[in-house]
């Protein structure tokens, strides 16, 4: 048996995996197709889901005028649900940005007929943002069309989110504090009063009340454990135990729970930012459906079938369900999906100045991910993309070259590449290759304006392409 088979087309991207692969079948059958440029356009598809392709997606590019530069205009889902429950439609969300290419809105609407028809609107997302970059408001419905379930307005000190007033289904005013180093301490919203942080801003005890959460990692950060009362939590390179019996092995495709003498082989399926929207056993039964909200709080409960107690749910995150927290722990800091905002400065922050250090992927969650908490990034996905004959740059806002990703590689920071990865191209006609910081991809400068010698030089004739 093997637990997962790979194919690829003629200029290397994937094209197929087979999961848990007995022979001459596969419990699933997952397919990929791609657009011109290599980005992603379908996993399976949404109109034809099945015992062995329980989840389909299609993302479209450039069919609004606000996504011609690489955002995703819309997507569409749909997931194969149990015959227990009722068969929910092929799902779409319609995302709309600013020109600085934030999320300001995603629309939501099913396949469904009836009364309300489509839902339209149901899960609708809307966001404002203030002159710093972080978000002023932000808005859901609930799912039953019948108002917004958060309704957030935001107070801040500098980029500190002060105070959050909620309009919503539950009203409510929630306060934050910090310590000097820009930690959140106190946390109303959840009834936390205290958080305590170690050199690497690491949280090492949350106190809800009388009860208290503690983490504890290794010299370099990685979590070795987590303990609230007698329950203890061990984290080993992939290996988790529950008060020192193992619980799960983590996989590349999913993970494996004992079962006795034998094992269950679970293995999630996953939408292009990495986010588990379904998990399926070795035999094909469907343990889980999640879908959520553009920016990661979890949606669609009436769906949301949860008997395979899988917390690593949105970008494959651990949720931190301990003292009612429902954040992500992403290994630098904690995420809070339902406000869409960081707890902790970004380590990083000075690679990416131009943006509030509490900021989710530079506000287009549907574009980037986060791997570690540290630095947005282009999906795995995106970045499989190609740089062939000469052709994968687009334009983007204030005319920067948009999502060129050369050898798979996508750094961060601004001026030039600090991981040298733009001396992996040539350009033509002393043309000179630069890294691009707000499109976050290396491009050619049309006129080679870097450097004493060619400093002013114009060339006309130079195309505004790279080559490998």
């Amino acid at each position: 048996m093997s637990q997962s088979k790979l194919s690829y087309n003629e200029i290397g991207q994937l094209k197929q995996k087979n999961l848990h692969n007995t022979g001459s079948t596969a419990v699933q059958e997952i397919l990929y197709s791609y657009n011109e440029r290599g980005w992603l356009k379908s996993v399976n598809s949404p109109a034809a889901v099945s015992a062995r392709r329980v989840f389909g997606m299609e993302l479209s590019y450039g069919d609004k005028t606000d996504s011609y530069n690489g955002n995703i205009g819309s997507m569409k889902w749909n997931t194969l649900v149990p015959s227990t429950m009722t068969m929910q439609p092929v799902q779409t969300y319609t995302y709309y940005y600013d020109r600085l290419n934030r999320l300001k809105r995603g629309t939501y609407i099913n396949a469904a007929s009836g009364s309300p028809a489509n839902k339209a609107g149901h899960y609708d997302e809307e966001l404002a943002y203030d002159v710093m970059g972080n978000i002023d408001s932000l808005r859901r419905c609930n799912g039953t069309g019948s108002g917004w379930y958060n309704n957030f307005k935001y107070t801040y000190s500098g980029n500190q989110l002060t105070k959050v007033t909620d309009a919503g289904t539950a009203a409510r005013t929630n306060t934050f504090s910090y310590d000097a180093n820009g930690n959140g301490i106190t946390n109303s919203r959840l009834g936390i009063s205290k958080i305590e942080y170690n050199h690497l801003n690491l949280p090492n005890k949350l106190t809800k009340g009388s009860n208290s959460l503690i983490y504890s990692y290794d010299a370099n950060g990685r979590k070795l454990s987590k303990t609230l009362g007698s329950a203890v939590t061990d984290y080993v390179d992939g290996i988790q135990y529950e008060n020192g019996v193992l619980k799960f092995i983590q996989t590349e495709e999913g993970r494996i729970l004992p079962n006795g003498s034998s094992y269950i082989y679970e293995y999630f399926l996953k939408d292009h930012l990495g986010n588990t929207r379904a998990v399926v056993d070795h035999s094909g039964t469907i343990k889980q459906i999640q879908d959520y909200y553009p920016f990661g709080m979890e949606m669609n409960q009436g769906n949301a079938l949860n008997t395979a107690s899988n917390l690593y749910k949105y970008n494959g995150k651990e949720k931190q369900v301990e003292l009612g927290l429902d954040q992500l722990d992403y290994g630098a800091r904690f995420y809070d999906a339902e406000i869409g905002r960081w707890n902790v400065v970004d380590p990083m922050a000075e690679k990416m100045r131009r943006h509030s250090p509490y900021n989710y992927a530079f506000s287009n969650p549907i574009r980037f991910i986060d791997p570690d908490g540290r630095a947005p990034i282009d999906p795995p996905t995106k970045k499989q993309q190609r740089v062939a004959a000469g052709v994968i740059v687009g334009g983007a806002a204030g005319g920067s070259i948009a999502s060129t990703i050369i050898g798979g590689s996508l750094v961060a920071g601004g001026g030039r590449s600090w991981r040298g990865d733009c001396n992996r191209i040539r350009c033509t006609c002393r043309m000179v290759c630069w890294w691009r910081y707000n499109s976050r991809g290396c491009g050619c400068r049309r006129y080679g304006c870097f450097g004493r010698e060619s400093y002013g030089k114009q060339c006309p004739r130079a195309k505004f392409c790279c080559f490998k």
